[in-house]
């Protein structure tokens, strides 16, 4: 089961979305760089079935399971769960 929330990064106080861990019929991966997100679709016609592992981001890294959530603006690593904003589970 995974869960997406509300942080706010603690460089520049941009409020991020942030999504981990895996659902049943996808999971998100993000780039070790930019830390945009990809989702990576599990079953019948989605790319587990067709590729051996998730395409090159736009900004020439590499998408992974183990790269941190990031700052769209400021790109930092350093972000804190919103205590006021949401938080949802997805399974």
């Amino acid at each position: 089961m995974g869960r997406g929330y509300q942080a706010v990064c603690n460089e520049c106080g941009t409020q991020v979305e942030v999504n981990d861990g895996p659902g049943m019929i996808a999971m998100p991966f993000r780039c070790e760089d930019c830390g945009k997100e990809w989702w990576w679709h599990f079953g019948p016609g989605g790319p587990m079935d067709k590729e051996p592992e998730p395409p090159p981001c736009e900004c020439g890294g590499r998408f992974t399971s183990e790269a941190p959530p990031r700052c769209p603006k400021c790109r930092s690593t350093d972000l804190e769960r919103d205590p006021g904003g949401y938080e949802v589970m997805y399974d």
